[in-house]
Formats: structure tokens, C-alpha cells, sequence
């Protein structure tokens, strides 16, 4: 058990790394594209930046999930291992 938990860590660190490379290529690449887009209109451009802001939040969200996930594994791995004399003796 412990060592799954401790197993879980590189896993969420390997997601927080992808999402935020996902946030980099994907949303904020493609507000750039958006800007450099002479043959859009303002509405246009507003409905392709709301899209980018909605994916840019869905990915903030997977982040900070990913990092808690992560935290809580190595504290409750750290605390059974610390306590497992008194939980083996009970």
C-alpha cells in the first residue's frame, strides 16, 4: 500500500508536466494564432477566445487536482510508514 502511494507521485507530476505543455502548445499558442488572424471578425475572434479560456480552466483545474492527488499520496505514504509499528502491533 505504501508503495503504491508512493508509486502515485511520479504519475501525478508526469500529468501536472503534460497539462501544463498542453496549456502552453494548445492555449496560449493559439491565442497567438487568433491575434495574428486578420480574416476573423470580433465576434469570431471572441468565440475562439472564450473556447481557448474555457480548455485554458479545464486544464488549470487538472493541474491543481493532479498536484493535491499528489501532496495527499506522499503525506498519508509518509504518515503509514512513520506509524507502522503502531498499526502492525494493533
Amino acid at each position: 500500500m505504501i508503495l503504491l502511494l508512493y508509486l502515485l507521485i511520479p504519475f501525478c507530476v508526469m500529468g501536472i508536466l503534460g497539462a501544463a505543455l498542453s496549456k502552453k502548445y494548445e492555449v496560449e499558442h493559439g491565442y497567438f494564432l487568433i491575434d495574428g488572424n486578420k480574416t476573423l471578425t470580433e465576434a469570431q475572434k471572441k468565440i475562439e477566445t472564450d473556447k481557448l479560456d474555457k480548455e485554458g480552466e479545464k486544464l488549470d483545474h487538472k493541474i491543481i487536482f493532479l498536484a493535491i492527488a499528489g501532496f495527499t499520496s506522499f503525506v498519508v505514504a509518509t504518515s503509514l510508514l512513520m506509524k507502522r509499528k503502531a498499526i502492525t502491533k494493533s
